[in-house]
């Protein structure tokens, strides 16, 4: 099992178009691997259905695509207040998910 921040690292650079598989290895925007924790934590997203690979180019490069699931859960990572519970309006005000105010409990 990966942490928070290397599940969000991975996602966020498949959601960034910089990461594709060649032959068994992932590769940076550059051609250079990628380092071997993100490369696992590719191979986990892809089982777990968070990222897919796109159809291989003439090169043999397949593009590290965010899937919708995998969207969700990146938006979730990067907004870390939606998942206790506790939101802010525009006035920084927190509100419960459900609608009631701090001060109306």
């Amino acid at each position: 099992m990966m942490s928070e921040v290397t599940e969000w690292l991975g996602l966020h650079q498949a959601h960034e178009g910089s990461v594709h598989k060649l032959n068994s290895s992932y590769v940076n925007a550059d051609g250079r691997p990628v380092a071997e924790f993100l490369a696992a934590a590719f191979d986990e997203l892809i089982s777990s259905e968070l990222l897919a690979l796109g159809r291989p180019d003439p090169r043999g490069h397949q593009r590290v695509c965010v899937t919708h699931t995998g969207q969700a859960r990146y938006v979730e990572l990067c907004n870390p207040a939606d998942r206790t519970g506790i939101l802010s309006d525009e006035h920084g005000k927190h509100r419960q998910p459900h609608g009631r105010d701090e001060d109306s409990r």
